[in-house]
């Protein structure tokens, strides 16, 4: 099994690239429990996978700066209906591919904390979106 180091990768959100104010991402895949157990289960719990949900998450580095990301996701957030189309891939601008697969999804912008820091800290923010619809899995 090959291992990969993940120290270019792209984050497009909404059209723009924002990879440049992540520090960390995570594409979270869930899925209901939904039970099955019946008369033949032999008194054993049995369950089947339900419903899909999600969620993004990232840690930003803030930027108040004109088009960084503070104005980038305040927009976001304060629209109606404040959804945004995201694409991740692991290895950068690389050729998408089994080594490079892009995810694709929206998310609702549901939360967004302008100022979430210490004194002397590095300014950063950390959001968790639902996934809305699908997570499409693209390698070629």
């Amino acid at each position: 099994m090959a291992k990969q180091i993940i120290n270019n990768p792209v984050i497009v959100l909404a059209g723009g690239t924002v990879s440049s104010s992540a520090q960390q991402c995570t594409i979270s895949v869930n899925f209901d429990d939904t039970e099955t157990t019946n008369f033949g289960s032999n008194g054993w719990h049995e369950s089947i996978n339900g419903l899909v949900g999600g969620t993004f998450s990232v840690e930003w580095q803030q930027d108040y700066a004109s088009g960084g990301i503070d104005g980038v996701v305040w927009a976001l957030a304060t629209a109606s209906p404040g959804t945004a189309a995201v694409i991740v891939r692991p290895a950068g601008t690389a050729a998408i591919g089994t080594s490079n697969p892009q995810y694709s999804f929206t998310v609702r912008v549901n939360g967004w904390n302008p100022i979430d820091s210490a004194v002397g800290d590095l300014a950063t923010v950390k959001t968790s979106w639902p996934i809305t619809g699908t997570v499409a899995r693209a390698t070629a």
